[in-house]
């Protein structure tokens, strides 16, 4: 299965690692690990991440699709912090911003998570994607209140 997944990216991979062994200081290293986030290669997409990072330490899409692969691989903390660093950085920054709502959901922090859908709604008023996912924990949350809490037992 990985390798039906890897296979129509194998040649785009092939020819951007050729670009960043001629200059390892080259921008194409979000492109490179891009191709392997899609392919599902998250080992790959983190180390070619972090090692463009320290030649562009401020390259905030680099460090947004960092966050998204340790999303996707379940590093859930590592994600947080990347997108958190981001929009220290970036407050507009509406992938980190969407990025750290689905962090907080992830770790069941759902008023952060609701917290973070309303302010990247304040961003972009006619997302529906977000009015949905706000939606869904507010009746989550709801669902919550109205459950009695158990009676403990003397």
């Amino acid at each position: 299965m990985m390798a039906e997944k890897t296979a129509p990216h194998a040649a785009k991979i092939g020819e951007l690692k050729r670009r960043i062994a001629a200059d390892p200081a080259s921008r194409s290293f979000l492109e490179l690990a891009r191709e392997y986030h899609e392919a599902g290669l998250y080992e790959e997409a983190a180390a070619v991440c972090a090692q463009g990072l320290k030649y562009h330490p401020h390259y905030a899409s680099a460090r947004v699709l960092l966050g998204r692969v340790c999303f996707d691989s379940g590093q859930i903390d590592e994600a947080r912090g990347h997108m958190e660093t981001v929009l220290a950085a970036v407050p507009d920054n509406l992938v980190a911003r969407r990025v750290l709502a689905e962090v907080c959901r992830a770790q069941g922090d759902l008023a952060g998570a609701l917290e973070r859908y309303h302010a990247l709604l304040a961003f972009n008023a006619g997302d529906e994607e977000t009015k949905a996912r706000i939606r869904e924990i507010e009746a989550s949350l709801g669902a919550e209140a109205e459950t009695p809490s158990p009676v403990e037992e003397i």
